[in-house]
């Protein structure tokens, strides 16, 4: 799984290298690009899920406390929060709103489901 912020200036190649289609991508004069969208994607040419997270969680180029934003664009979560281990209760909460997005998109009785994921 990649994570990208939404608004977020990267370098094109990092967009580019994830299959974010350029429809998506906003480019600005300095050259950089931003997606201004939210949620979940996943391009043909890849075989993880990209999530794209509210640029609420960018918080001057760190996120998740400690992890470069870049970081979570160019290298898969498990290696990210291998190299944070002071962040594994975020990578847990990652998995459980990556799963919840799935059980909401595959199942009719996601919802009950979805309330009994979130009881910890």
């Amino acid at each position: 799984m990649r994570l990208l912020i939404e608004k977020y200036k990267y370098t094109p190649s990092v967009l580019n290298d994830l299959g974010i289609p350029d429809a998506w991508q906003q480019t600005f004069a300095d050259g950089t690009t931003s997606v201004d969208k939210v949620g979940y994607f996943r391009a043909d040419t890849r075989h993880e899920p990209i999530f794209i997270l509210p640029k609420i969680f960018d918080n001057h180029h760190v996120a998740f406390g400690h992890i470069n934003v870049v970081e979570l664009a160019t290298l898969s979560t498990a290696e990210v929060f291998k190299q944070h281990p002071e962040s594994q209760r975020y990578l847990e909460w990652l998995y459980r709103f990556s799963l919840s997005l799935y059980l909401l998109v595959t199942s009719e009785k996601s919802f009950l489901i979805l309330i009994k994921v979130f009881q910890c």
